[in-house]
């Protein structure tokens, strides 16, 4: 009976060190992803790599392990953080004048007569964003249809091109709209390079 009580006692004390180790590694994983968190610092445009590291640290976690990681308020407020500078630099690295730039001359290419006189220029330009997308809108008020017509079959040139300026912001498209005051609605929509809607 001894023996047995023994052996019960050295099978219970087993289990419970196993447990304890068990614990502790995933209390050990949990401090690894608050550190890489910790390690974010003050969020900049430049902030990209450590984000996603912290990010793909905590989603490897399991559930059990997640609930122990007590910075991940701070890096959800990071991943906003970043998206906002990414805004910001965005709308004050002069992109307005390069895309602007970019779409004039690659019409004017392909389209002589093309030109922007002082009813037609941009009237504004802006940067929306929400969880899915981040879209870069220019308005043409007095831009007609019948250049964006000829221009219809070489869109393609052109989105390449606003593409290479965007691409380093994560802008996912880019919006051209057309119209008078209150009658306006989109002409094309570039996404990656290309095309996904042509409204003409």
């Amino acid at each position: 009976m001894k023996v047995s009580n023994l052996k019960k006692y050295a099978i219970g004390g087993i289990v419970a060190v196993l447990l304890l180790t068990a614990t502790a590694c995933k209390g050990s994983e949990a401090k690894k992803v608050d550190r890489l968190i910790c390690d974010i610092g003050t969020v900049t445009v430049e902030s990209k790599e450590s984000i996603e590291t912290a990010a793909e640290a905590y989603n490897e976690l399991s559930d059990e392990e997640k609930d122990l990681v007590t910075e991940y308020e701070h890096l959800q407020a990071a991943r906003k953080e970043y998206r906002e500078c990414l805004l910001d630099a965005l709308e004050n690295d002069d992109l307005l004048n390069q895309v602007q730039a970019t779409v004039s001359a690659t019409m004017s290419n392909y389209s002589p007569k093309f030109t922007l006189n002082r009813e037609e220029r941009v009237l504004y330009f802006e940067v929306t964003s929400d969880q899915d997308s981040t879209d870069a809108v220019l308005f043409y008020p007095g831009l007609s249809y019948a250049f964006f017509s000829v221009l219809e079959n070489n869109m393609c040139d052109i989105s390449s091109q606003i593409y290479e300026v965007t691409q380093q912001y994560e802008v996912d498209s880019v919006v051209i709209m057309h119209g008078y005051y209150s009658e306006w609605g989109d002409l094309f929509k570039i996404r990656n390079g290309g095309i996904v809607e042509s409204i003409l």
